[in-house]
């Protein structure tokens, strides 16, 4: 159990590494607020199980006090030629883990962070050689205070915006939600409405127990792949790991009870479906995918209109889209949140001389962008994550 109060025994930083996560993590990390469901230990453990890169080893710091977790950077280490020892957040890749940050009890967070920032400036070129952090939203001021005190170490800071995500602020009602949008958005939503929802003929399901979990996950996949083979790929199931991965931690969340999978039926057929986790605020839409087949219906956009009425019902304060520029998020009236990638570079030639590199392809790629008008893929030595492939119509 956490502490309820300050106390003046000092905070300790240990590193953990190894293959197997520590016995008794998850229910040491309950306490802990990490700002997102992708932050709980659940995650991790599933993402590192499944997902884990060849070679990697745990790299987790734990700030306590006594014998009381506070705090967890939870990361993994690997080898690389050009780069040194690099730590990443765990869950990185394509998982799609968006705002990645240090959990921490919530009263002990500015101590929590200014002990690993201690401890990082400490170990620069000796446990770790370059840190990538990414997935952490912008307005995560944790971060940017680690950044300006970090760089003060001889630690090289780089951060860039690689992408966005998309969060939805819900009114109390949907009258309310619906006025926010354009009168054409308005008369549609409100039509669809009357004539789908209120007539009984697209029904809004979801999975409410292990017994039809199954279920649910079948709907899931098959929806997702023929939305993905129609746009001439597989999507994350791509990787024969990713499925094993993504229906582990979906039934850990649902016995949470912070798995939010449904789908839509119309005339008492599956069309779309929405796999989301929440926490007591909001909402967070994982992954989604619909029938190609039955676009006259415009199943997409069908299921995000049943989804936000939902969550305006349920009670929650906002519907977060996560990462990936699609126009349906900004049509429903969701405002962009940039995510950033934040380098640290150890002052060691290795990870400088690579990191330089590094800033060179990037910067040939945007020139090869601009002048050719479109996306031009290059390898770029360590592995990045990948957009989001969520997909509505």
């Amino acid at each position: 159990m956490a502490p309820t109060s300050h106390s003046t025994r000092p905070l300790t930083v240990e590193l953990v590494t190894g293959n197997r996560m520590p016995a008794g993590l998850i229910d040491s990390t309950m306490a802990l607020d990490s700002a997102a469901p992708f932050g709980r230990a659940i995650w991790w453990d599933s993402w590192w199980r499944h997902l884990r890169p060849p070679g990697s080893e745990l790299f987790l710091l734990t700030v306590s006090q006594g014998d009381e977790l506070l705090g967890l950077a939870p990361c993994y280490a690997h080898r690389s030629y050009r780069f040194g020892r690099v730590v990443r957040f765990l869950g990185d890749g394509h998982a799609c883990s968006d705002y990645m940050t240090i959990a921490a009890v919530p009263d002990y967070r500015v101590e929590v962070w200014r002990e690993i920032t201690k401890w990082v400036a400490a170990e620069a070129g000796r446990s770790w050689d370059t840190f990538i952090l990414a997935g952490v939203s912008a307005s995560d001021e944790p971060l940017q205070t680690f950044c300006k005190q970090i760089s003060r170490q001889n630690v090289l800071v780089d951060q860039r915006t690689v992408s966005n995500t998309w969060r939805l602020t819900l009114p109390d009602t949907w009258d309310a939600y619906v006025e926010l949008l354009s009168g054409r958005h308005r008369n549609q939503l409100r039509r669809t409405k009357r004539e789908m929802f209120n007539s009984g003929r697209a029904i809004l399901r979801r999975v409410t127990s292990l017994s039809d979990f199954e279920r649910g996950f079948d709907i899931q996949r098959h929806l997702y792949r023929l939305r993905r083979n129609s746009l001439g790929d597989d999507g994350c199931f791509a990787d024969p790991r990713f499925e094993p991965f993504l229906r582990e931690t979906s039934r850990r969340f649902l016995e949470q009870g912070a798995l939010r999978l449904q789908w839509m039926e119309v005339d008492g057929e599956p069309v779309a479906f929405e796999s989301s986790f929440v926490d007591q605020q909001g909402v967070f839409g994982y992954q989604f995918g619909f029938d190609p087949s039955k676009s006259k219906l415009n199943p997409g956009r069908l299921h995000i209109q049943a989804s936000i009425m939902k969550a305006i019902v349920d009670g929650y304060s906002f519907f977060d889209f996560l990462r990936g520029d699609e126009p349906y998020k900004a049509h429903f009236r969701a405002t962009p949140i940039p995510l950033l990638e934040t380098r640290l570079i150890a002052r060691r030639t290795l990870p400088r001389l690579g990191h330089r590199f590094w800033k060179l392809q990037n910067q040939l790629k945007a020139g090869v962008r601009a002048s050719l008008g479109r996306k031009v893929s290059f390898p770029t030595g360590v592995p990045v994550a990948k957009p989001s492939q969520q997909c509505v119509s």
